[in-house]
């Protein structure tokens, strides 16, 4: 797999976090576990799209133009043979300023383009597909982005300083002691983090928490998890596989045993 990020022109940094790109053959072991990471995206397929495998749907083959929102529980995905993706990720509460459908009812769904956007913007898969070079798309795809975004319809100051803030504690900050430092009510802070973001301060604290501990799970931890629960900020061992399984649907035991070679790009965690 051939993996890469770009930073977007500065007129869309406050509200496109970075460009990725995948292009490879899919991984040998087919299905696999993709966990939430705070992040909202635009997915371009121009190879094989996905499968997503879903206890209630069976294997369901996804739109090749795809709006992921907050993802809140783990997704199961199997690609093709011919992986080709470019992927657009937002700032938390960046996504606004492209899709119009509010946040909070994109929370937990992957949809088809075109049913988040006007038609004009559902055929971006159209016109950048057009090309073969990924250079080439992605210098098309930020056209027709700036075209499209008004920056300054971008994110809400204070979901930008939240989500800053609780992105660099890796989770552990007191929302409390945001909301002052917002100048707001802890009332006032969730209504506006949910209406920019798609789900409340609290969860999206708790999501990067998890991703910071996932970051940092690896074979040497795998015997010491209490002391990785202390060093991530969660209250004790217990407390960090509640949210590995509520999470990721799994234990961190379980989780290291299993393939991450697609899903730790898709989540940008550093394979």
């Amino acid at each position: 797999m051939q993996y890469r990020e770009l930073r977007p022109h500065a007129r869309l940094a406050a509200v496109i976090q970075s460009y990725w790109t995948l292009r490879g053959v899919g991984p040998p072991g087919g299905v696999e576990r993709v966990v939430p990471d705070g992040s909202t995206e635009l997915v371009l397929h121009f190879g094989e799209s996905f499968h997503r495998i879903d206890g209630a749907r069976g294997r369901e083959r996804q739109s090749r133009a795809l709006f992921v929102g907050q993802m809140t529980e783990h997704v199961l995905l199997e690609p093709g043979l011919a992986v080709d993706v470019i992927g657009v990720r937002f700032q938390p509460g960046g996504a606004g300023a492209f899709v119009r459908t509010p946040m909070p009812e994109l929370a937990d769904e992957i949809q088809d383009l075109s049913d988040v956007q006007s038609t004009r913007d559902s055929c971006l898969l159209d016109r950048v597909g057009e090309l073969d070079d990924t250079d080439d798309r992605l210098a098309v795809l930020e056209r027709e982005l700036l075209d499209r975004i008004d920056p300054s319809a971008g994110v809400d100051p204070v979901v930008a300083h939240v989500a800053g803030r609780l992105n660099e504690s890796g989770g552990n900050c007191s929302l409390d002691a945001l909301a002052a430092e917002c100048g707001l009510g802890a009332r006032q802070l969730q209504r506006r983090f949910r209406a920019g973001v798609g789900i409340g301060p609290k969860l999206f604290a708790r999501i990067t928490r998890f991703q910071r501990a996932l970051s940092m799970l690896d074979g040497r931890v795998h015997g010491r998890l209490a002391e990785l629960a202390a060093s991530c900020g969660y209250f004790d061992q217990a407390h960090l596989i509640r949210d590995f399984r509520q999470l990721a649907g799994i234990t961190p035991g379980r989780f290291l045993t299993e393939s991450h070679e697609l899903s730790d790009h898709l989540t940008g965690i550093e394979p």
